[in-house]
Order: structure tokens, then C-alpha cells, then sequence
């Protein structure tokens, strides 16, 4: 197995996606959230898509999309309220961390 201690956080980061609430009527649908259960691995510099999607297919434009590490507070990017929620992210991921809109 390829040794990773040397590859900065981001390289190895656990995509966690959490979906908190949907802002829907009040309506308490079931679903899952299904993204890879391995690390993402990329090349420092590069580009790491952390990928996700909501089971079964639903729009997720009023919900809060919330990417951490290993703990809820250190925030990789949240989406909340149609936009980017910047004042909880880490600095270290200001500026590249993002959302493809048109996949909501």
C-alpha cells in the first residue's frame, strides 16, 4: 500500500457530506447520502472532486451541504441558504473549495 503520511491533509481527505435539513414545507423525507467510502487521494496542486449524491434523486438547492474532516466544526465547504457559507470554513480551503451549482 502507497504511503500517504507525506500528502498534505487535503490529498487525503474523507469526503463526509452531511445533509442537515431540508427547508422543504417541514417535509421529513427519507434519504440516503451516498459518496465513496475510501479516501480521496490527489496530486498536491491538483484537483480533488469530492463526489456525492442523494438517494433517492431529489433536489438539494434548500438543503445544507456541509463537507468537513474529521470533525463537524472543521469545515471544508458549506452550502446553506441557495449559497456559499464562508465564515465557518477553514482558511486553509478559502478560495478553493466549491460547489457545481448545476449539480443541485
Amino acid at each position: 500500500m502507497e504511503d500517504l503520511s507525506c500528502c498534505p491533509v487535503l490529498c487525503r481527505l474523507t469526503p463526509l457530506l452531511l445533509l442537515i435539513q431540508l427547508l422543504t414545507g417541514g417535509s421529513l423525507e427519507e434519504f440516503s447520502v451516498l459518496g465513496p467510502s475510501d479516501p480521496i487521494v490527489a496530486v498536491l496542486g491538483g484537483d480533488a472532486v469530492l463526489s456525492c449524491r442523494v438517494f433517492p434523486a431529489m433536489n438539494a438547492e434548500d438543503m445544507e451541504l456541509r463537507w468537513f474532516r474529521s470533525k463537524f466544526s472543521e469545515a471544508v465547504f458549506i452550502y446553506q441558504n441557495r449559497q456559499e457559507q464562508k465564515e465557518e470554513q477553514l482558511a486553509g480551503y478559502a478560495g478553493r473549495a466549491s460547489l457545481k451549482g448545476s449539480l443541485l
